[in-house]
């Protein structure tokens, strides 16, 4: 019997020791891991900072049981294990860290992390799925995980797996910037119809070339939407979708050409439009903005060809407090074309504008502690002079000596042009009357034959 006790606790030990080398062998052992990594245990959320410190395998353990938040962003993990067990909140960036693959359920064992940061990895469409985006099984069931901001920005992935997201009910905020999007095909359709409280979608710097409606037609709470880097040459008409919620839309570097008024009129409460490096937009047309009476911030910036903006672009009711103008082709700026008092903040760095009384008061009722330099426009090689209201007072100046002159000289005008009608009048009168006395009058060269005139000059 003693016999049979020592080899239990034996294999027991044996065990022991085979589990232990187990785990060394598949996570880092985090005993002293705040004398390796930067840790931060003062405030609420436990911060630990384990970037660059050449790490190929996740953490055994948390060193703490407070919300979490831990960065690793450098290291070389390959393949991502499982998080180390808690049930508090976590936070984890795990950027440019080689990642190719995920374990199953890697986020099972911190079933209540928040935000999940996998950017800059190499990770495909099919190691992108529901089954590596779950909780724990209970009851045979997979359960949701409290997910809620996740990027995936500048992988590998063109698709999403239809129901990547099955078990992330709280998702708000997804990053895919930078990826394979061509287009966003039927399965990612169907993914993004399963994440209807999404708030904020980042698509940017990828190759597409219009938004499906039926990608983003269940997003019915979507505030934010980053287009920017596309190859959109105009805004998509299938933004109506989500009209009702949006309310900040970044569409810049794109080879968008033009505006209208059909541009946004689909979008009643946007709030914020940034459309800068449009170096293929010439014109702001008529109402573009006319119906977006919300909008109180507009990027105009670095629209190289960006020549002219309608007078009438906005609303009278336009609510406007920033506009950025900066590195255009605008000339021009009328005082008409917005109330400028309303505005907090305009900025036209690097834009010529003509010096004109219209830019005098524009600048004059919005909040700039320098005035301008601007194009002297009597001089034809445009150089630069300050804006002051001089240029208000010369047009003042010929203004009045018009208005001395514009009655004498209207009279004298009318009274030639009447003098020129009597001439032309009578000149005509007496060539009708010369041409009727010719036609009666037989001409002095007409030679008659009389014979008794010829008989007495015999």
């Amino acid at each position: 019997m003693a016999s049979r006790n020592r080899s239990k606790t034996l294999f027991l030990h044996i065990l022991f020791y085979m589990a232990s080398t187990s785990a060394e062998e598949t996570y880092e052992n985090s005993t002293n891991i705040c004398q390796r990594c930067s840790c931060n245990n003062d405030a609420q959320i436990f911060e630990l900072d384990c970037s660059n410190q050449s790490l190929t395998l996740m953490l055994a353990n948390w060193p703490t049981q407070k919300p979490i938040k831990a960065t690793f962003t450098g290291n070389n993990f390959t393949k991502l294990e499982k998080l180390p067990p808690t049930q508090s909140s976590v936070e984890i960036v795990l950027s440019k860290c080689n990642i190719q693959s995920l374990d199953p359920a890697v986020f099972d064992t911190a079933p209540k992390t928040k935000l999940v940061d996998l950017s800059y990895n190499l990770l495909v469409s099919e190691e992108v799925t529901s089954d590596k985006f779950r909780g724990p099984i209970k009851d045979n069931r997979p359960q949701p995980i409290g997910i809620e901001d996740l990027n995936l920005a500048y992988n590998q992935i063109h698709s999403l797996n239809k129901d990547v997201f099955e078990f992330l009910p709280n998702l708000t905020r997804l990053n895919l910037e930078g990826n394979d999007f061509r287009v966003l095909d039927a399965h990612t359709q169907l993914a993004l119809a399963n994440v209807p409280g999404l708030t904020s979608f980042n698509l940017a710097n990828n190759e597409l070339t219009d938004l499906i409606p039926d990608a983003i037609e269940k997003l019915t709470k979507l505030v934010e939407l980053d287009l920017s880097k596309n190859d959109l040459d105009f805004v998509p008409h299938s933004l109506e979708e989500v009209g009702t919620s949006l309310q900040v839309l970044i569409v810049d570097d794109n080879p968008i050409f033009e505006m209208t008024e059909k541009t946004f009129s689909k979008l009643p409460n946007i709030v914020e439009i940034s459309a800068n490096n449009l170096t293929l937009l010439t014109r702001i047309n008529a109402s573009t903005f006319a119906s977006n009476l919300k909008l109180t911030k507009l990027s105009l910036r670095n629209n190289t060809a960006l020549r002219a903006i309608d007078p009438a672009a906005f609303s009278p009711q336009s609510t406007l407090k920033e506009l950025h103008l900066d590195n255009t082709n605008l000339t021009d700026l009328l005082v008409g074309l917005l109330n400028w008092t309303s505005l907090d903040s305009l900025t036209l760095h690097g834009t010529n504008l003509t010096c004109t009384c219209d830019l005098y008061h524009i600048f004059a009722a919005t909040p700039n502690e320098d005035p301008p330099t601007c194009a002297d426009p009597s001089s034809p090689a445009r150089h630069h002079i300050p804006l002051t209201s001089d240029v208000c007072e010369v047009k003042q100046i010929v203004r009045i000596r018009y208005q001395h002159i514009s009655i004498p000289l209207a009279g004298l005008i009318v009274t030639l042009f009447v003098a020129i009608l009597a001439a032309i009048a009578m000149a005509y009168s007496r060539y009708r009357r010369f041409v009727q006395q010719s036609r009666q009058t037989p001409f002095a060269s007409q030679v008659m034959y009389s014979p008794l005139l010829a008989a007495y000059s015999r």
